[in-house]
């Protein structure tokens, strides 16, 4: 049975101008759901609403602002109504090692990845509580359960969005409104761009949207994709290290993130930059830096 009715429910994706999130917002939509996408890069949220159609639209929003995220909430509540499905998608993924890295790089992924998520709760939580009804769907990553070199702020802060799902399913319960926390693999968008398809599970961002639309249908808690995933990640988190750490060898998944190709991300890196601030917060020396050097 359907925990929220999609049909002309208000669905709001943040990071929706792009991959999982835009993939979210059209399978949502599919579903009868009235979509609205907040994303910091407001021009790409219009287009990819207007390609999705079906009376979606797109606002600009920076997760990491109380005063953004407030006006945007009021945006949606002027122009489609009371948010019943929240899902916090916006994020970035800076590749390389944390030692060689800018410190701004960590701070921003944090902000971003953990911080807004942590700040769209606060902000729509009370009317949803208020309404006894509504749904926070949160995006993490199977690196929040077994980290990965070379992505530790990133595995930080999704180890913390699962925490702070988790805490918030106590917190809820019995309230009408429910939290869900939704961990895929390596995704194939932009923001994966250049990892090597070893050692860590893959999918199409289309698979994670179904997965995400489907745990919002079932309000389930905790939703892996792939779904055997779930599983190997429970299992390897119980390990002692003496036992995870050679496993993690074996299978390739401690070098996965620590072998990207960095020409193939230069594209991500340097809209990143354009985009979230100035070129040095991310500038993650490289290989290809150092062997210049």
């Amino acid at each position: 049975m359907s925990h929220v009715n999609l049909r002309n429910a208000v669905v709001v994706i943040t990071g929706g101008a792009r991959g999982i999130g835009h993939a979210t917002a059209a399978a949502f939509a599919e579903r009868g759901a009235r979509v609205v996408i907040g994303d910091l890069d407001e021009q790409a949220a219009k287009e990819a609403a207007a390609a999705i159609g079906r009376g979606a639209s797109g606002h600009g929003l920076d997760v990491s602002s109380q005063t953004s995220y407030e006006r945007f909430v009021a945006a949606v509540h002027d122009e489609a109504g009371a948010i019943d499905v929240l899902v916090n998608n916006a994020g970035i993924m800076p590749v390389g090692a944390f030692t060689e890295g800018e410190l701004a790089s960590a701070r921003a992924t944090i902000d971003i990845n953990l911080w807004g998520v942590i700040l769209g709760c606060h902000v729509v939580l009370p009317g949803m509580l208020e309404r006894r009804r509504g749904q926070i769907i949160n995006i993490a990553s199977v690196l929040g359960r077994v980290a990965g070199g070379g992505v530790a702020a990133y595995s930080a802060s999704k180890f913390g969005v699962v925490g702070f799902t988790h805490a918030l399913q106590q917190e809820l319960h019995g309230s009408g409104v429910t939290a869900s926390v939704v961990l895929p693999g390596v995704v194939r968008t932009e923001l994966s761009s250049g990892v090597p398809e070893r050692g860590v599970p893959i999918s199409d961002p289309s698979t994670v949207a179904a997965a995400i639309v489907q745990a919002g249908l079932a309000a389930k808690p905790e939703v892996t994709v792939p779904a055997w995933s779930g599983a190997l990640m429970r299992t390897l988190a119980l390990l002692p290290p003496r036992l995870r750490q050679p496993f993690l060898r074996a299978t390739d998944y401690d070098r996965a993130m620590r072998e990207v190709d960095t020409r193939q991300r230069a594209g991500y890196r340097d809209r990143l930059a354009k985009t979230v601030g100035a070129s040095s917060d991310f500038a993650l020396k490289t290989q290809d830096e150092d062997d210049n050097r």
